[in-house]
């Protein structure tokens, strides 16, 4: 039983406005992350990565990394055990993705068969595999 659940057993909600309010928590960590990502890119677009100073750079991504470690904290104590094993399956598909992937590229680039790494590819490839593997999940259970 997650935390969460334990937290709202004493609450006098009924268990379908629990679901609502944990379904709003989700939605609302959704659009956080997604927010911080789309300023994150603006910032990058406008400035440029070659005449953003060290400092800006700095900062974006410790206040980047503070923002997705709190909202996917606040995110995962509102999931429910489901939800829980959809990521985790979502997770190591683009862990399995990226472990075979990565290797398997670096073989055929040595041998030219194709061209080095391309590790913006690579990120992408990865994880659209884990949303892959997260939509077919959610499909299954639906």
């Amino acid at each position: 039983m997650t935390d969460s659940v334990k937290r709202n057993e004493t609450s006098p909600l009924s268990g379908e406005d629990r679901l609502r309010a944990r379904q709003r928590v989700v939605f609302m960590s959704a659009v956080i992350l997604s927010f911080a990502g789309f300023v994150t890119g603006l910032m990058t677009g406008f400035i440029g990565f070659e005449s953003m100073p060290a400092w800006m750079a700095i900062g974006l991504s410790l206040a980047l990394v503070i923002v997705v470690l709190g909202v996917s904290w606040i995110y995962f104590r509102n999931s429910d055990e489901l939800e829980l094993q959809d990521n985790l399956f979502a997770a190591a598909g683009g862990l399995t993705a990226y472990a075979l992937g990565y290797p398997i590229w670096t073989l055929l680039a040595m041998t030219a068969v194709l061209p080095p790494v391309d590790h913006n590819l690579l990120f992408i490839g990865v994880m659209s595999v884990a949303g892959l593997v997260y939509l077919a999940r959610k499909i299954i259970h639906a």
